[in-house]
Formats: structure tokens, C-alpha cells, sequence
């Protein structure tokens, strides 16, 4: 992966650290974040009292920042025993892997009980990708790569995945969203018109549209990239 595609937008980042400040995690918590690229969330979550470590299948960026980061691959099972952390992040990185649904479960394996995940991926359904499919057919961050490229779109994706599809995998491995952010910020800082145009095209989404309360959510209609917090549910007592 390229040094640009290993490194998670600014805004993207602070979308995820607020999403991880919702979670409420106390001091010294172990978290992990993979895949980690250069290492910028990874020091992050550390500064802010996190047991972070991170995960990457070129971890000489972050090793070389001076952060724990160890080699492994987003594409086979995770190095990490059942249930060892109470964070982990995956940001901008499940668009970039074959096998999602793997990943997702995986994800929810090294979860402790009552953990949190917080994973962004670009928002293929939100209103900017789906006007960018109206003019020019294809997604934000998906168009098509040439004939004989490595990856079939650019920068370096593999496979969009939508938030009604990853809603799905996330509750099939125990995991329930609780809260959705953005580069916009969690209320999609709509202008005038854009608040607008949600609220006229609200009822025709609600009438033909089972899950119009996930796509209405602020964030994930204004957002060309969103991210989820969801909670791996508690053992019963």
C-alpha cells in the first residue's frame, strides 16, 4: 500500500477519536488499531491513555514512529487471542480487503464483552456518492482503474462495502451499532439546501425504503466517508 493510501485523513481521524470518546473507555484500556499505516491514530489513542498497539502488513511506518505495531494481514485471522481488547479500530481499511465479512467477525473475536468498535469506510450510499453515481457512474472513491491495473479502483480499493451491508455483518457477529460520524462532523453540517433536499426526499425513502432511518441519520447522509461505533454486547450475568 502506498504511503498516502496508509494514512487516514485528518478529518476521517477526528471522526473516529470522536466516536472513541463516546465510547467512554477508561485510562489504560487496551486497544488496537488495524490496520495502522504511518501510526497517526495509533499515537492518538496512546495520548489519550489508551493501551494501544496496531497491526499492519507493513508495520515499519509505525515501528519506525516508535509505536508497537506488528506485522499481520487484514485477510486471515487476527494475531491476537479472544477477547483482548476493549477498543479496536479499523479505519479506512475494510475497503481494501476480499474477504469483509471474515474481517468483521474477526474484529468481534478480539473484542472483549461490552467492547467497542469503531470502523470508517467511504459511504457509498450517502448522498455524495450516490450524485457522484448520477453524473458519473461510480461511487466516491471507487472510480474504475484502468484495464490491467493492480486494484480495480483507485486508491487501492477492492470492494465498496455499504452501511446497510456492513449494519448486517456487524449484528450477525454480535456487535450493535450505537452511534454514525463523519468528515462533516456526527450532524453532517449541512448547508441550508442540503437540509433541504434531506427533508424532501425523506418521505419517498421512508415509503419504499426499509432501513430510511440508517440513511437519514445525518452522518451518513451528508458523509462521503462515516464511521460506526458499535458495541460488542455484555456477557449475561
Amino acid at each position: 500500500m502506498s504511503p498516502a493510501a496508509a494514512a487516514s485523513p485528518d478529518l476521517v481521524r477526528a471522526a473516529a477519536l470522536r466516536l472513541v470518546a463516546r465510547a467512554g473507555l477508561p485510562p489504560g484500556s487496551r486497544a488496537l488499531d488495524v490496520p495502522c499505516g504511518t501510526g497517526l491514530l495509533l499515537r492518538a489513542l496512546r495520548d489519550r491513555g489508551l493501551d494501544a498497539v496496531g497491526g499492519d502488513r507493513d508495520p515499519a511506518p509505525a515501528a519506525a514512529a516508535g509505536l508497537p505495531a506488528t506485522a499481520m494481514d487484514l485477510e486471515r485471522p487476527l494475531p491476537w487471542p479472544d477477547g483482548a481488547f476493549a477498543l479496536v479500530a479499523c479505519i479506512e481499511g475494510i475497503e481494501h480487503i476480499e474477504a469483509q465479512a471474515a474481517l468483521v467477525g474477526e474484529l468481534a473475536r478480539v473484542l472483549a464483552p461490552g467492547g467497542a468498535l469503531v470502523l470508517s469506510t467511504p459511504n457509498v450510499l450517502g448522498r455524495p456518492s450516490r450524485t457522484s453515481w448520477a453524473r458519473h457512474g461510480y461511487a466516491r472513491f471507487f472510480r474504475p482503474t484502468p484495464v490491467g491495473a493492480p486494484t480495480p479502483f483507485e486508491h487501492e480499493h477492492l470492494h465498496p462495502i455499504d452501511l446497510v451491508r456492513l449494519d448486517h455483518l456487524l449484528r450477525r457477529h454480535g456487535l450493535v451499532p450505537e452511534a454514525y460520524d463523519g468528515e462533516r462532523g456526527p450532524d453532517g453540517s449541512p448547508s441550508l439546501r442540503r437540509r433541504l433536499l434531506r427533508r424532501l426526499e425523506a418521505p419517498r425513502l421512508r415509503r419504499h425504503n426499509p432501513r430510511a432511518d440508517l440513511f437519514l441519520q445525518p452522518a451518513v447522509y451528508f458523509s462521503r466517508v462515516v464511521a460506526v461505533l458499535a458495541r460488542r454486547a455484555s456477557r449475561p450475568a
